[in-house]
């Protein structure tokens, strides 16, 4: 529709690896983010432990975040750095499906939280590395762009889902799209990435 848009002719594949590695694991997670609050309630919380789960995973990947910034700055490889985040998220995920209690998913919150905060910065640290001089913005651009259609993606596909099969179901999807990135990513060379 928009040849002389997207993609743009600049990107390298490092870049191309990048956006439909991540691309997948933002859909995984809008599969669940508008009905996250029908699903902690489902398992006995009220509104306000919506808020709370919510906070916990914030908090976490916040400070997560901040920590491993620094502690990736000392890190060369930062490719597996983000494969240990999306297995961290696809593992977060997969406890989803046994969770019976409130407790369990603060916990899990947790695991994700530690799980975001070791892949996004290595994201952004690996994305900038393959940006293209004077081609940046476009760039930068597309990535948004990306984002914010996996997330009306995520968000169509994961209430169908829920709706038609069950929260069991799409976190099982969720965890393999995550699972997917990760060992596409395993594979890609060290050339590349």
């Amino acid at each position: 529709m928009f040849p002389h848009i997207y993609p743009p002719k600049t990107f390298n594949i490092g870049l191309k690896i990048l956006i439909i590695t991540n691309a997948l694991v933002w859909i995984a997670t809008f599969m669940l983010v508008p009905i996250y609050a029908l699903f902690v309630t489902s398992v006995g919380g009220t509104i306000l432990d919506v808020s709370l789960v919510a906070a916990v995973f914030y908090l976490t990947a916040g400070l997560g975040s901040l920590v491993m910034g620094r502690v990736l700055t000392g890190i060369q490889d930062k490719k597996k750095m983000l494969i240990i985040g999306y297995l961290i998220v696809a593992l977060g995920y997969f406890f989803l499906m046994g969770v019976t209690s409130l407790f369990q998913i603060i916990l899990i919150q947790i695991l994700l939280g530690i799980g975001e905060a070791i892949y996004f910065p290595s994201f952004d640290t690996l994305f900038t590395k393959h940006l293209v001089s004077h081609h940046e913005s476009e760039e930068w651009g597309v990535w948004e762009s990306t984002r914010y259609l996996t997330m009306f993606a995520g968000s169509f596909l994961g209430g169908a889902i829920a709706f038609w099969a069950g929260f069991p179901v799409l976190f099982l999807i969720m965890s393999g799209l995550c699972l997917v990135s990760a060992f596409y990513l395993f594979f890609v060379s060290k050339k590349i990435l």
